[in-house]
């Protein structure tokens, strides 16, 4: 059995059984987990995710579920390169048939902030928090540690020595009960899962503790949870309660689904602003806002709404493989952010596409940034009513799985009907290819024309893109248009095309939708990209290039004299 055929027998995914024991001065955690799989293909070996540099096998067993019959499978074979085992068996596995496949294990905490960590100071003392993203979570336990695969967690923690004291606290992705054996032992029972990918499983231990209201617009708690140390920060925390109420709810109405996990926010230390977690999503300590001070407020803000959004996109919905991460970031980016979305491409000096089999290894800053800049002129393209249409569409098809680029544009394809071809070209290219256009505008003023051509900014000079390019006549003569300039051909308009009189007009390009253009000494060019537009004013007497002025926040107008071709 090879994990990529592992499956849960209700649902896709497995079913894991977790007992982890914390010793508050040991540095070793005790484990035990009996994961519940059914096999799908023939096959006479089993195949997990575990890390050898943290994790050490003791025993495993595996019993038939039919016939209770009990297989002793020694040690596994060590794959250091993939951080995988392997136990080996005499004979086959039976199709269809269901197995328990039980591991004792020790494992150890992580000096990295990744996977499971330990930390100490004399104001919080003594806590534990998890970071499993991406495929962090064999460091604590053997798994099938895959994002496509959703597995059902049942928890049990037994915390020992100081860890048991009645001012420790400890969380997961969902209620838990705490049962004190003696006083150094208490046990944490929590209640099981829904089915979840793994590296949104989490686990906390310390001196924590809550704010909570029951909101009846949501259905459900809203739950921040600190350090106890902390003092005066409840009115803060109702704030911040109501703000994600507020944005929980116009989420579901925008989405229609809810994403049923619990509302709770765990503020800590972290080196991240912040993480998804199921049930527990994790924001930076240093982002918690100070009362009457509403920058503050927004900057937390702007982290809590991408997290909460992630429960729609990444939680709800999941990447098949980290090559996709764009539709959990690039998505939760988009309709968790103010708008426009600025992207400044003159970071954008990479080749790296947003669909690239490299993420697996890290997550890269443009899926958040252009990813979202790229969606929005998706928006723009497609209309607002489209894209809601869409993303409704995604998230009912794919709920409690997982998806790619391909059903995404699929999907795309779909809600345009027979307006595909160029918005799907659009998406797939800007998806699937690095770098950036920088897109070219010049003018002739004898043949009275414009010429719109592109170039990369970086890589390949046959790289191009499809490319989406409003124009309309600031006059009122003409509306806004869509136009294209296609990857195999540059775009000719007359001028008379765009304002209908072949006079002295002003012609702006992209004013309404999010693209920013730049301009460079005498030469005007365009980085396509997001955030502002320009306009070129055709006089054809003017002597002299000059600078006009701003006619509002995303419009720069300048003039183009007889004679000339300037370059924009």
């Amino acid at each position: 059995m090879h994990y990529k055929d592992c499956s849960f027998i209700l649902s896709p995914g497995c079913f894991y059984d977790l007992k982890l024991t914390f010793a508050s001065k040991s540095d070793e955690i005790i484990g035990q987990v009996r994961i519940e799989i059914q096999c799908k293909n023939v096959t006479s070996t089993i195949e997990l995710s575990a890390n050898p540099l943290f994790l050490t096998i003791h025993h495993a067993t595996l019993e038939h579920r039919l016939t209770n019959a009990t297989l002793n499978l020694g040690l596994p074979l060590v794959n250091w390169n993939l951080f995988t085992i392997e136990f080996r068996l005499d004979s086959n596995l039976t199709i269809g048939h269901v197995y328990y496949l039980s591991i004792w294990f020790n494992t150890k905490y992580s000096d990295d902030h990744l996977g499971l960590s330990r930390h100490f100071n004399k104001e919080y003392g003594t806590w534990i928090n998890s970071l499993f993203e991406p495929y962090l979570i064999r460091r604590l336990l053997p798994c099938f540690d895959e994002p496509k695969w959703r597995s059902v967690f049942k928890l049990q923690l037994w915390l020992q020595g100081e860890f048991a004291n009645k001012s420790y606290v400890a969380l997961s992705n969902t209620n838990g009960v705490a049962e004190l054996w003696n006083e150094n032992l208490s046990i944490w029972t929590f209640e099981q899962t829904p089915p979840i990918p793994t590296y949104l499983f989490t686990i906390a231990v310390g001196k924590f503790r809550s704010v909570c209201e029951h909101r009846t617009e949501i259905g459900r708690d809203v739950c921040i949870w600190r350090f106890s140390l902390w003092k005066g920060w409840e009115r803060v925390a109702k704030l911040i309660i109501e703000a994600m109420t507020r944005f929980q709810r116009a989420m579901t109405d925008y989405l229609l689904a809810d994403p049923i996990a619990r509302l709770h926010l765990l503020i800590l230390p972290l080196k991240i602003n912040g993480m998804e977690n199921f049930g527990l999503l994790n924001i930076k300590e240093t982002l918690w806002p100070v009362e009457n001070d509403p920058k503050s407020f927004e900057v937390f803000s702007q982290t809590l709404f991408h997290e909460v959004a992630h429960q729609w996109f990444g939680n709800l919905v999941t990447m098949n493989w980290w090559s996709h991460i764009w539709l959990s970031e690039s998505l939760t980016t988009f309709l968790s952010s103010p708008r426009p979305i600025l992207f400044d491409s003159s970071r954008d000096l990479t080749t790296d596409a947003l669909v690239s089999y490299k993420w697996a290894s890290h997550v890269p800053t443009i899926v958040y940034n252009k990813g979202a800049a790229v969606i929005e002129m998706l928006d723009s393209i497609i209309t607002e009513n489209r894209m809601r249409r869409l993303l409704r569409s995604y998230i009912r098809m794919n709920e409690f799985g997982s998806a790619d680029t391909e059903i995404f544009l699929s999907l795309l394809n779909q809600t345009m009907n027979d307006e595909t071809s160029m918005a799907v070209k659009f998406l797939s290219a800007w998806l699937h290819q690095g770098s950036h256009p920088i897109v070219f505008i010049d003018y002739d003023p004898i043949l009275k024309q414009f010429c719109l051509s592109q170039t990369p900014k970086m890589g390949s000079n046959d790289v191009r893109w499809s490319i989406p390019i409003w124009i309309e006549c600031v006059y009122g003569t003409v509306a806004e248009t869509l136009h294209w300039i296609s990857p195999d051909s540059q775009l000719i308009l007359d001028l008379n095309k765009v304002t209908l009189t072949n006079s002295t007009q002003a012609v702006a390009f992209n004013r309404n939708p999010s693209l920013m253009f730049k301009l460079e000494g005498q030469s005007i060019y365009a980085e396509y990209a997001s955030g502002t537009s320009i306009a070129i004013l055709i006089q054809m007497n003017v002597k002299e290039f000059d600078f006009i002025a701003e006619l509002h926040q995303h419009l720069w107008l300048y003039q183009v004299f007889h004679g000339s071709r300037n370059r924009i």
